[in-house]
């Protein structure tokens, strides 16, 4: 497992760090949506540039960027003409003019991030020219085929256009991420820091980690039959073929737990109601309602409040312990949740002192269960 640090200027977007990060470790497409200047552009290059040391330089380097509108060529996918090899091919060791030598020069191919901003302007022969390169990794040149070993392949749009709707050419991008502009508080809290940057950690799983996790937790498994039943009508054969190592990536991506990847997965691939649905039979009812008050603390700004908060969820778990059909495992994971949850809290992480104090005269956080 290896860890980045992204230092980034952009508020309140560890979800679309998190987003980009299951793409590149899955090698899915990810398509971000949201309107101008939500940073979408600067997020995939904070995110290279954490995976390059911190270096600007080299990320640039290592980034392929497109804009689109409806006049871009399809060279501009796939390169252009190497003038000097064809007009200026030189001599061999002998004197003898070398033959001109047609090749086309494809940054594209040399890139490990992509990113195609603005695609749902692209013309038809433009898209065209990108499946390749999303599919297959290949640029299809004629006879020429040209390897194209990128790692995180990203398009931009304001929205899908209504009229596209059901277009396969959206159902490409597996993951989907909608970016959307900053709350109110969310700016106040910008200008008090005066746009400071902060560091948001991912975890980055190899392929073989996926691999046995998937072996582990989800081949044959009762859970990954519920997630199918859930999502089929929703989603394409394809994107379900791709499900297990979603879900294996957010697992380690999200530190989540098996059955919280899975219902994350859900909400990713398709919507916030659709795996909620899933959680209630995934889970006790009395497990998902805390669940959802615990997300609810990422939206406080105020740690009052955020302590108010912390004491109603622990009432309510100390009401779900009682249930029969709660377990000693899902009391343990909903403190985990908790925890990872204020740790994770600007606010509340960044009052040391007053943090401390709450945790030791409220150790039920982590001693909820039976």
């Amino acid at each position: 497992m290896k860890n980045i640090s992204i230092k980034t200027g952009l508020l309140g977007r560890q979800e679309t760090f998190k987003i980009l990060a299951v793409g590149h470790v899955t090698g899915y497409p990810v398509l971000l949506e949201g309107p101008p200047g939500v940073g979408k552009t600067r997020a995939l290059l904070d995110y290279s540039m954490a995976l390059n040391g911190g270096s600007a330089t080299k990320a640039l380097e290592d980034t392929f960027i497109l804009e689109t509108d409806e006049g871009t060529r399809p060279a501009e996918i796939k390169g252009r003409v190497n003038m000097e090899k064809l007009l200026a091919p030189g001599f061999d060791a002998k004197g003898v003019a070398l033959a001109p030598i047609y090749e086309l020069d494809s940054p594209i191919s040399r890139a490990k991030m992509i990113l195609i901003n603005e695609i749902d302007k692209a013309n038809p022969g433009l898209r065209n020219s990108m499946l390749g390169v999303m599919n297959e990794k290949m640029l299809f040149n004629g006879k020429d085929k040209v390897y194209c070993p990128w790692e995180l392949f990203c398009s931009a749009v304001n929205s899908i256009p209504k009229e596209e709707a059901g277009n396969p050419f959206w159902d490409r991008f597996v993951l989907k991420h909608k970016v959307s502009r900053l709350q109110k508080n969310q700016l106040l809290q910008y200008y008090k820091t005066g746009g400071a940057k902060t560091d948001v950690d991912i975890n980055l799983p190899e392929s073989h980690e996926i691999d046995e996790f998937i072996t582990k937790n989800l081949a044959g498994s009762d859970t990954l039959r519920l997630f199918v039943e859930a999502t089929y009508q929703d989603l394409s054969d394809r994107s379900l073929s791709y499900a297990p190592r979603i879900i294996a990536a957010v697992s380690y991506v999200y530190d989540m737990t098996v059955k919280k990847a899975i219902i994350k997965t859900c909400e990713i691939l398709t919507s916030a109601e659709k795996a909620k649905s899933l959680a209630a039979k995934l889970e006790p009812a009395e497990i998902s309602a805390i669940r959802n008050k615990i997300d609810y603390i990422k939206s406080l700004q105020n740690y009052d409040q955020i302590l108010a908060h912390i004491e109603e969820i622990k009432e309510a778990a100390k009401k779900a312990a009682k249930h029969a059909d709660v377990s000693k495992a899902d009391m343990e994971e909903i403190a985990q949740d908790l925890n990872k949850t204020l740790q994770a809290h600007p606010v509340y992480s960044a009052s040391a002192e007053k943090m401390r104090e709450s945790m030791e005269s409220n150790k039920t956080a982590v001693e909820w269960t039976k």
